[in-house]
């Protein structure tokens, strides 16, 4: 490993010298550095005339706190000081400013001027961390899932049946409820430290999750943009069921084929409407089974 360092400091490649010996296990950036500087140093003292004249080009600064105070040059024509505030000074300073960056972990001012080509790279923002006047494009994505899921829960938990256009507003809210959920179990399983098991455990939820909400948006899809309403028009039924202290409301009829029943949910202050009646013309979406309007009759026409 000395044989490499000496040769890079021959060539006046002294970062690339440290950086090898962070390598090769030397320790530390700033333990390498120190390493180097010695090997440099005794290479400087060395008897040898042939490898001093090959040491094109290295030195030492000498700060008090941030500030030089002095650096001295060792190259081909011997060792001196370097004149304040020459050109010299300054693109010595520069080199030494790119290497004391890279031992601090941290990009200085001097860094940016020889690492253009990395600037532009980290300067690139994608296109989800693009900021906006709000925020990123993904959290501004984000919080109107999560304001979309909010709606849905409160219509899943407060209201029983929704009909007409808000019946397909709260399809829409359960199926963003379903993303969001699946998303934060994702998020979860890939990223917690917690036992295989239970990140297999979130992962499979999610992909649950994911399922149903894509079987959600595939029939509201298909009801908006593609298929027509269906309607009935005969005799009705009207039933409930209660679970947890929630009642749902449900109006039905029989199929043509006379072997089972249709059912779909209903409001509660509708339920109450059609109690007198026993037939109606019922218009609904036929994929998400959402009624859209409900005309009762007295008489079947």
């Amino acid at each position: 490993m000395k044989e490499q360092i000496i040769e890079l400091l021959k060539q006046g490649r002294k970062l690339e010298a440290v950086a090898t010996a962070h390598r090769l296990g030397v320790g530390t950036l700033e333990q390498a550095k120190r390493y180097v500087d010695a090997v440099e140093s005794e290479t400087m003292n060395s008897n040898c005339p042939n490898d001093n004249d090959q040491v094109t080009r290295s030195w030492t600064v000498r700060y008090d706190g941030d500030k030089p105070v002095s650096i001295t040059l060792r190259d081909h024509r011997g060792e001196r000081l370097v004149v304040v505030g020459s050109a010299e000074w300054h693109s010595i300073l520069a080199q030494d400013g790119l290497l004391r960056a890279a031992i601090q972990g941290k990009k200085g001012a001097n860094a940016d001027s020889w690492n253009n080509h990395e600037d532009e790279k980290s300067n690139t923002r994608g296109f989800w961390t693009r900021k906006y006047k709000d925020g990123t494009l993904k959290e501004i994505v984000l919080a109107l899932l999560l304001i979309v899921s909010v709606f849905g829960t409160l219509f899943f938990l407060f209201r029983s049946g929704a009909y007409g256009y808000w019946g397909l507003v709260q399809q829409l809210g359960y199926a963003a409820f379903c993303f969001f959920t699946a998303f934060v179990l994702f998020r979860v399983a890939l990223k917690e430290k917690d036992k295989f098991y239970w990140r297999i455990l979130r992962a499979l939820v999610g992909i649950g999750a994911s399922v149903y909400a894509c079987y959600i948006s595939v029939n509201l899809v298909r009801d908006v943009f593609i298929d027509d309403v269906k309607v009935y028009q005969g005799k009705i039924g009207l039933s409930t069921s209660t679970s947890r202290k929630r009642t749902n409301y449900y109006i039905y009829w029989e199929r043509e084929n006379g072997s089972t029943k249709e059912e779909h949910n209903i409001t509660r202050a509708l339920y109450y409407d059609l109690q007198p009646y026993q037939y109606a013309q019922v218009v609904y979406w036929p994929n998400t089974g959402v009624i859209k309007s409900v005309q009762p009759q007295f008489a079947c026409p």
